[in-house]
């Protein structure tokens, strides 16, 4: 028996159980987005901001080993994509904290999902710096032996 034709028999079955998905993610997200987390989060985004912007200007301003060494295994595309998509959420995530009630399940489903980007872009953002510090570490080493 296909999903089709599982869903096509039991339509009920099917809405009720939806229903039931639909309210049991807003007592969750009710209970889960109160004030203090949501201070929390935005407090947590102005930081992730500051961190990006320090990282985007250090390396864009200083003439060090490390940009050539991105600029060789092109690299700074990546990262600035990264850094500044991550800004973008991140504002975008501290607007809604700060200015919009969120109290409707759709902005506390928005809310969340965008936090969920926001965590993966600075995931991403790890890995490439840990990436550019090995690379940096390699290149020091090279004229040492």
């Amino acid at each position: 028996m296909t999903l089709r034709k599982l869903v096509k028999n039991n339509k009920i079955e099917c809405i009720i159980f939806f229903i039931g998905v639909v309210v049991t993610i807003n007592q969750l997200l009710k209970n889960y987005l109160n004030e203090n987390r949501i201070s929390l989060i935005t407090s947590i985004m102005a930081i992730f901001i500051g961190i990006y912007i320090a990282m985007l200007t250090c390396i864009a301003a200083s003439k060090i080993s490390i940009t050539e060494v991105m600029l060789k295994n092109k690299l700074d595309q990546d990262l600035s994509a990264v850094i500044i998509f991550g800004i973008i959420e991140d504002f975008i995530l501290l607007f809604l904290g700060i200015f919009i009630p969120i109290k409707a399940l759709y902005i506390q489903a928005f809310f969340l999902l965008l936090l969920i980007m926001t965590i993966i872009s600075f995931i991403k953002f790890i890995i490439l710096m840990y990436y550019l510090y090995k690379l940096n570490i390699d290149a020091m080493v090279e004229p040492i032996q």
